[in-house]
């Protein structure tokens, strides 16, 4: 009898190791959040600075790129994070992860002059592909891509996160000046 109650305290104990997350595990999918954290309000205040405090400077720049594009066209995107599932952790080295996450956005482009609304998106879902590197014992997103979104079950190749609303953002434009395209 307490032989079947040791093992059966055992089993416990295993089961409940094995769904514990590593403090690893932890660290990474803080980073991730606090990347999407600082990427929200990044792109409220049109400075991107911040992002290095969770990216590679290298991510953080091409970011920078798409935001600066929205302010050339003299629009600011505000956004909300509305729902984050993490669905891969994979630790690919002592310096190397790779998370995959299912998330659910809102967005709002608005002209930064007139504070009229000229692009909203609700409950957007993006399949995304974080890839992760550790420098100086801490974890740094150092890409970002989205490899399915806006219709699930539809795989597509891999392609930055950002592009889909800067083209719609664009076509939007283009529409509503007639023949002006704007690069």
């Amino acid at each position: 009898m307490i032989k079947s109650w040791g093992v059966v305290c055992l089993l416990f104990l295993a089961l409940v190791a094995c769904s514990h997350e590593s403090a690893e595990d932890k660290q990474i999918k803080a980073t991730i959040m606090r990347y999407n954290q600082l990427l929200i309000e990044g792109y409220q205040k049109m400075n991107m600075n911040i992002l290095q405090e969770a990216a590679t400077a290298k991510q953080a720049e091409k970011v920078y790129f798409h935001m600066a594009a929205l302010g050339e066209s003299r629009v600011r995107m505000d956004s909300t994070l509305e729902k984050m599932q993490f669905t891969d952790v994979k630790i690919l080295s002592e310096n190397k992860a790779k998370v995959k996450t299912k998330e659910i956005w809102d967005f709002r482009h608005t002209n930064i002059d007139t504070k009229q609304v000229v692009l909203e998106e609700k409950n957007f879902e993006y399949i995304l592909s974080y890839e992760l590197v550790k420098e100086g014992g801490r974890w740094l997103v150092s890409d970002v891509s989205a490899s399915e979104g806006d219709s699930p079950g539809h795989a597509s190749q891999p392609k930055p996160a950002q592009g889909r609303f800067s083209s719609m953002l664009r076509e939007k434009q283009r529409k509503s000046m007639g023949s002006f395209s704007h690069p």
